[in-house]
């Protein structure tokens, strides 16, 4: 019950089931870099799994895709305030707020959004297709020449 994955360089955590629920997991994040953002984080994966946890950070640039999967709380897609960079997230249900954070360049594909949607502070170029629950008004913010 406390098992806890944090998701580093070339690093992989694949639910092997029919059904991303048959395989949860309270602890799972990606953070940080150690130059203080997450736009050197590359090459990691989560797919085919339920988190558990009510914060999950996925803070990642390009090549870290999120695949099958369940966050049953809320997901932040950049880690307190540091820089991120890009990312691709496709059949996953987000059940609490999906915060973009400072991220730029994602590419979203069938995913399902709870009643809390998505939040875009500051980021900007963002790609939604097939997804549910987008509730545009609140991916505003005030980036200049910001597209939605």
């Amino acid at each position: 019950k406390d098992l806890k994955v944090q998701i580093a360089y070339y690093t992989s955590v694949i639910g092997v089931a029919k059904d991303p629920n048959e395989v949860r997991l309270p602890h799972v994040w990606s953070l940080n870099g150690d130059e203080g953002g997450a736009t050197q984080n590359f090459w990691r994966s989560i797919e085919g799994v339920t988190m558990t946890d009510p914060f999950v950070v996925w803070a990642v640039s390009q090549g870290a895709p999120l695949r099958r999967a369940v966050v049953e709380g809320d997901l932040y897609l950049s880690d307190n305030g540091g820089w991120s960079s890009g990312g691709f997230m496709a059949d996953v249900r987000v059940k609490g707020i999906l915060d973009m954070g400072t991220q730029q360049q994602w590419f979203f594909r069938n995913v399902g959004l709870g009643s809390k949607g998505v939040v875009c502070p500051i980021g900007w170029n963002y790609v939604f297709m097939g997804v549910t629950g987008l509730d545009a008004p609140r991916c505003q913010g005030s980036t200049p020449g910001k597209v939605v």
